[in-house]
């Protein structure tokens, strides 16, 4: 994925959150040309992003994505949400692969389980009615910011269920989202932590989590709350 990226993008930065690993990561994602950030323990996706967040804000970027390095995620889709930012369209782009009319070209194309299908139908019309903004992919990882989400997001990314938390913070901050359509791939490599057995769990700490998130003052990037 580092390598895929800077063949994209030779001119970006690409970054890679350690998030604790007892493997060979931080020095795999050193040798293929990424700047590397660890931490001394795993913190959870949600620190993760949000330390990638942190180092935007602190070496004053104006624009920066985030991707999984599983192989989901394209390099071009990074490169066109990045476009999209840049352009001025919106705060915060969500990559969503339920917008893609035709995967025919991509015979690799993501399709979710049944279970896993029903949680995001779940969490999209919940989502929707939390910020009165219609989404069609809440659990997507592939996102794009200006610099107004990057302070937001480096004060806070959300823990639990952060994909969902995160955009309920944006929407009710006033921010602009915009989903955009991209192909996205099966996972290359590791598995994901949602089982068919775990999925009722996963959709209601993800509802619970949702309401929570709604009652929760309105708070902008400078640190007030509105």
């Amino acid at each position: 994925m580092v390598e895929g990226v800077r063949r994209q993008m030779p001119d970006v930065d690409v970054l890679v959150i350690d998030d604790g690993s007892t493997d060979d990561t931080a020095g795999q994602a050193r040798r293929a040309g990424a700047i590397v950030v660890s931490h001394a323990a795993n913190l959870g996706l949600g620190a993760a992003i949000q330390t990638g967040y942190r180092y935007a804000r602190l070496y004053r970027y104006h624009a920066a994505a985030h991707c999984d390095s599983d192989g989901q995620h394209t390099p071009e889709s990074v490169e066109q949400l990045l476009a999209v930012v840049a352009g001025g369209q919106c705060d915060l782009a969500v990559g969503s692969r339920f917008l893609v009319p035709d995967t025919s070209g991509a015979p690799d194309a993501y399709s979710p389980s049944p279970p896993r299908a029903a949680g995001i139908w779940v969490f999209r019309h919940l989502l929707s009615m939390a910020t009165g903004q219609r989404f069609t992919d809440p659990t997507s990882g592939l996102r794009a910011a200006n610099a107004a989400i990057i302070d937001l997001f480096a004060e806070n990314y959300g823990a639990d269920y952060p994909e969902l938390e995160s955009l309920v913070r944006v929407a009710r901050a006033g921010y602009t989202v915009v989903e955009v359509p991209v192909v996205m791939l099966h996972r290359k490599a590791g598995r994901s932590k949602i089982t068919p057995g775990k999925t009722f769990f996963w959709v209601f700490n993800g509802a619970v989590s949702l309401a929570a998130a709604t009652t929760r003052p309105r708070v902008v990037a400078s640190g007030t709350t509105r």
